[in-house]
């Protein structure tokens, strides 16, 4: 599994960086960073707090509704956001947005965050990288990754609180974006409705149904 992600992301540098390609997948990734100081100013739950994780769909919804080169679906978890944009913009437009997005995104959380209590040691910023495919299967590879990361995170966080001695635990009976966050994507029919779910992106419905909202889109 782990062979097969990293040939599959030396192809996806290989061609972003070395071609011109018109209709390819653009994969943004937005890393929180030092979010670890947030539970202690907001008084945020740990290991999980689902009023941090509304802020962060918030968040993702709302560079939906505000970016002119809008994504075609998202994929948020503990402190990351990633963004899956097709039709590959200008390398111009690229630029901009690489610029842009760790800095939008910033002020868009701090405004919900502020809403909640004012602090000046709140201040949040986000890490960005980017890749390029034309392949919709490196797309379903890097989203079952990282819905798979989740999933571990989830695990290790929970396993670690456990006492001595206990042996395992139902996973059933927790709540679904604890285990493989949130997608949230685009629905047209007699209008364009963003629409939300947590799904297991790393299991075969999950990546059935990614592979056919990918394919819808690269009908239009």
């Amino acid at each position: 599994m782990l062979s097969k992600f990293l040939e599959g992301w030396r192809r996806i540098q290989k061609i972003g960086y070395s071609k011109r390609l018109k209709d390819i997948y653009l994969i943004v990734r937005l890393d929180g960073k030092d979010f670890h100081r947030l539970p202690s100013i907001y008084g945020f739950r740990q290991p999980f707090d689902k009023n941090f994780h509304s802020l962060m769909v918030k968040t993702a919804k709302s560079l939906f509704r505000k970016l002119e080169f809008k994504p075609l679906f998202s994929y948020t978890f503990s402190d990351e956001i990633n963004l899956l944009f097709y039709k590959s913009p200008s390398d111009r437009k690229l630029g901009y947005i690489i610029r842009l997005l760790p800095s939008y995104t910033s002020s868009l959380l701090q405004s919900y965050l502020s809403s909640l209590r004012s602090s000046e040691n709140s201040l949040v910023d986000f890490l960005i990288q980017v890749f390029k495919t034309r392949f919709s299967e490196d797309v379903l590879e890097y989203f079952s990754c990282r819905c798979s990361s989740c999933l571990n995170n989830f695990i290790k966080k929970y396993v670690s609180g456990f006492p001595y001695g206990q042996k395992g635990f139902n996973l059933r009976v927790f709540p679904k974006w604890e285990k493989y966050g949130t997608v949230i994507y685009r629905r047209i029919r007699k209008k364009e409705r963003l629409l939300q779910k947590s799904i297991n992106l790393a299991d075969e419905n999950g990546r059935k149904w990614l592979s056919r909202y990918l394919k819808m889109w690269r009908k239009l």
